[in-house]
Order: structure tokens, then sequence, then C-alpha cells
């Protein structure tokens, strides 16, 4: 009777110091499935840019004849160099967190909070005893970012960059002439979304 009844209890310890291992692996597996789909995201966005030879050729630049005319530049322009002015964009707000660094480890934190409490988290965040739903920590983490990046050097590093980014591509856009951009364009864009018409009508 005590052989039986010790059982249960050696049955219970395996069963939990098992369990241990694949919550560990299974936090490694959905970090490389997070930064794989970031990866691919990054090479799909630079696959889709143009060729940077188009955007700073400088024998396509021009006084706008109008704000009229600068305003047409800029919508096409924005509409075809789209990939390229966010390449722009996230480059400048880069240089502009590395120029501040305390603004640069505030959101390396969150992000690292992010994914260890939201992304990655197979099981419920308990905290002095209390578990905590996927959507309390959602909110928690949602207001806590929030918190950090206004009352923080975060949030204008940021502001200030992407200001400028803006500045400097509507400038771009409102120089660069688009005679010569959509010529190509409907083809392209025929071609990768009804790619299946030419199999049918051959």
């Amino acid at each position: 009777m005590a052989g039986n009844s010790t059982l249960p209890i050696y049955q219970n310890s395996t069963t939990s110091t098992s369990a241990a291992p694949p919550s560990s692996t299974s936090y490694v597996a959905s970090a490389k499935a997070f930064m794989g789909e970031i990866a691919e995201a990054g090479k799909t966005a630079l696959a889709r840019q143009r060729p940077w030879s188009e955007v700073l050729d400088k024998d396509c630049f021009s006084k706008p004849d109008s704000i009229a005319d600068a305003t047409s530049r800029m919508k096409q322009n924005l509409s075809y160099f789209r990939f390229n002015y966010a390449v722009v964009s996230a480059v400048i707000v880069f240089i502009g967190l590395l120029w501040h660094p305390g603004s640069l480890i505030i959101l390396m934190l969150l992000a690292a909070a992010w994914f260890y409490l939201y992304v990655s988290r197979t099981e419920p965040v308990v905290f002095f005893g209390r578990a905590f739903s996927a959507r309390e920590v959602l909110v928690i983490l949602g207001v806590v970012t929030f918190g950090a990046v206004l009352f923080t050097s975060t949030g204008s590093t940021i502001l200030t960059s992407l200001v400028m980014a803006a500045a400097l591509l509507a400038v771009h856009a409102a120089f660069r002439t688009p005679d010569d951009l959509f010529l190509e364009e409907p083809v392209n864009v025929t071609q990768k979304n009804f790619g299946y018409q030419p199999l049918t009508t051959v």
C-alpha cells in the first residue's frame, strides 16, 4: 500500500520536471519564427524598392510649375517610390536613435518586454502569485509603452526623426519629375495581380 501511495508522487514530479524543457524550447522556436517573419518582411520590402539610380537621377529634377504640380508629383512619387521612402525614413529614425543612446536603450527594453511577455509567451504571466491573461498583458504593455514614449526622450527623438524624414522626402517628391516613372508600371501591376490571365487566354 505504501508503494502504491508513493507512485503518484513520482509521476507528478516527473511530469513537472519534464514539462519544463518544452517551455524553454518553445521560447526558442517562437523567437526563431518571429525573427524569421521580420527578416522575410524586410527582404520583401527591399526586393520591391525601386533602383536608387532612379531615385537620385539628377537629370529628372526640376522646379514644379505650381503648387498643384508639386502636389501631383508628390502623389505619384509617393506611390512609385514608397518602399524607398520607407527605407530612408527607417534609416533616419535609426540615426536619430543612435544620436540619443538613452532613447535607443529604452526602445530596445520595450521591444524585449513585448517579445518576452506577449509575442513569445505560451503560458500566462505569473507575478506575485497572480496569473495575468493575454489581454491584461497587452493593456499593461500598451500603457507602459505609451508612458515611456510620451514621458521620455524616446518619443521626441522618433517624432523629430520622422518630421525630418517627411520634410526631406517631401522635397524630393516635389522636385522629382515623374514623367519617366509610369511607362512600365501598369504592365508590372497587371502581371503581378492578374498573372494567370495570359495562361488562360493562351
